[in-house]
């Protein structure tokens, strides 16, 4: 089965008391006093010991503000918030989903397809040229009623 969180959500399982009781044995006494597995570690348990394989997933919408009256503002919501875990049986995972698209307007106003294309070039010396592509989309997951959605911290 497939395991999906985020990197942060990974990270603060490898301080959970039951994970490093379980890896580690509850009699453990570490020499430096911590009370932690490495993330090599928790990864190889859960794989090993529980049959599951982990992906890490981080994206995020950002949008940003522009008003004339108020400064500019940045804002970035996670996909999949801090502290859940999405679990997709084996059967599931050819069925993960797809990028969904949709029109945006460009700078003229006019409305374009979800992906652009983007230049920067300096006008100070070294004088260097940055070009990208993006895209204006999001995740769609068409799973079945046999995935999971768990909060890791409870």
């Amino acid at each position: 089965m497939l395991m999906i969180m985020s990197r942060t959500t990974l990270s603060q399982m490898a301080f959970l008391t039951s994970v490093v009781n379980s890896i580690r044995g509850s009699n453990y006494e570490s020499p430096t006093g911590s009370k932690y597995v490495a993330i090599a570690d928790l990864k190889e348990f859960i794989t090993t010991k529980l049959g599951f394989t982990i992906e890490t997933y981080d994206a995020q919408w950002t949008y940003r503000t522009n008003f004339d009256a108020a400064p500019p503002t940045i804002n970035r919501v996670k996909f999949l918030p801090e502290g859940r875990v999405i679990i997709v049986p084996k059967q599931e995972i050819s069925k993960i989903g797809y990028m969904g698209t949709t029109f945006h307007k460009d700078g003229s106003g006019q409305f374009k397809s979800g992906k652009y294309s983007w230049l920067k070039e300096d006008d100070e010396p070294p004088f260097l040229t940055r070009m990208g592509i993006g895209i204006v989309a999001w995740p769609v997951m068409e799973f079945g009623d046999s995935v999971w959605n768990l909060n890791a911290y409870a």
